[in-house]
């Protein structure tokens, strides 16, 4: 495992996404960020947290999915 893939799971752990758009998926990084984003306002409103807990669980284990099963011949070349 090289360290890209290692900081962009730690990254997408701390903020869903993060890591993902690091590793060169921006499209799948955005939509995650904003799902992320969703649920974190829906979780401040307590009435919406039902469906915000789901949600920001979703996010982050869509991201890290995403990232660890990428290969690292896949990641943005720097």
């Amino acid at each position: 495992m090289s360290n890209e893939k290692i900081i962009a799971l730690v990254l997408n752990f701390i903020i869903p996404g993060l890591g993902t758009i690091i590793a060169g998926k921006k499209k799948e990084g955005t939509i995650q960020i904003i799902m992320a984003g969703a649920a974190l306002l829906l979780i401040i409103t307590l009435i919406g947290a039902l469906l915000g807990i789901p949600l920001a669980l979703g996010a982050l284990i869509w991201s890290e999915i995403t990232v660890a099963k990428m290969d690292d011949s896949e990641f943005k070349k720097k």
